[in-house]
């Protein structure tokens, strides 16, 4: 019975007329892109905030949602592109030669430093961003690599930290919001060296303790602690990393250029980079 059942249905199914999955299709213009040379290949950011068009002559041109932002020369050889997850990396590729090149490329971001505390001066032509985690072994490994900097560039070098507490540890949010309630004293360098000196055994009491080491109005320090001025700024902060796609900790960004090597190497070239484009 079952299967005349199936049968009947396959039958009735046979002489259906057909029936399109949209009777219509509308189209409309988003965005028209004028380039001064024959596009070759065109490829788009996983976000889409950013569409990148490869023109004949070695140029590849980058708009944002509304108008173009920047232009980058590469080898005239390429005429395909496209781009990886992230959209900070592009790979081209020549048919003619058989080559495939990977081009990292690095947005300058625009952070809110406002309120944020720091270490250096507050006018200075640098600012190194760190997006840290107060339960994060590498993020406490980065006070002498901080000082080192700071030694090196006592005068144009400004540090500035936000809170980017990663939900895998348990008293990261905590810990930010603790911190935060010690900036309101003046104190929030002194209370992030105590933390990441012990962030290996943290907890509520000792978030209090090292209050009480630093000689804190402990009432108000409790009370800023939970207020909601602390976890709106914690809050901000974290919002901040995620637009600018921070995905782990720490994350440097120094003058809104994401840091790739942590190294002091690598991070005072950038530095250097900066000054010598400023100095211009």
């Amino acid at each position: 019975m079952a299967k005349f059942f199936f049968i009947i249905l396959a039958l009735a199914a046979m002489t259906l007329p057909g029936v399109p999955a949209q009777a219509k299709v509308y189209t409309t213009v988003a965005q028209t892109y004028k380039t001064n040379a024959a596009p070759l290949d065109i490829t788009t950011s996983e976000d889409g905030r950013h569409t990148f068009v490869l023109t004949k002559g070695g140029k590849v041109l980058i708009y944002g949602r509304k108008e173009l932002e920047e232009q980058i020369t590469v080898d005239p050889v390429f005429n395909r592109i496209t781009a990886a997850v992230g959209g900070d990396r592009l790979f081209l590729s020549s048919s003619k030669t058989r080559q495939i090149r990977e081009v990292l490329v690095d947005f300058v971001h625009k952070i809110d430093i406002s309120g944020s505390p720091f270490l250096g001066p507050e006018k200075a032509k640098v600012t190194l961003v760190v997006f840290s985690d107060f339960q994060c072994p590498h993020c406490a490994k980065l006070g002498p690599l901080f000082e080192q900097i700071l030694n090196k560039d006592p005068d144009t070098v400004k540090i500035v930290y936000k809170n980017f507490p990663l939900n895998i540890h348990r008293y990261a949010a905590a810990a930010a919001l603790a911190a935060t309630a010690a900036d309101m004293q003046g104190k929030f360098w002194q209370y992030h060296d105590l933390i990441f000196e012990n962030y290996q055994s943290l907890s509520i009491k000792k978030l209090i303790s090292f209050a009480r080491r630093l000689d804190l109005n402990i009432p108000q320090f409790k009370k800023d602690m939970n207020s909601n001025a602390a976890k709106l700024k914690v809050g901000r902060d974290y919002e901040e990393g995620r637009r600018l796609k921070v995905t782990g900790t720490p994350t440097i960004f120094i003058d809104g250029r994401l840091v790739r090597e942590r190294s002091f190497d690598n991070i005072q070239k950038m530095i250097d980079e900066e000054l010598r484009e400023k100095n211009k």
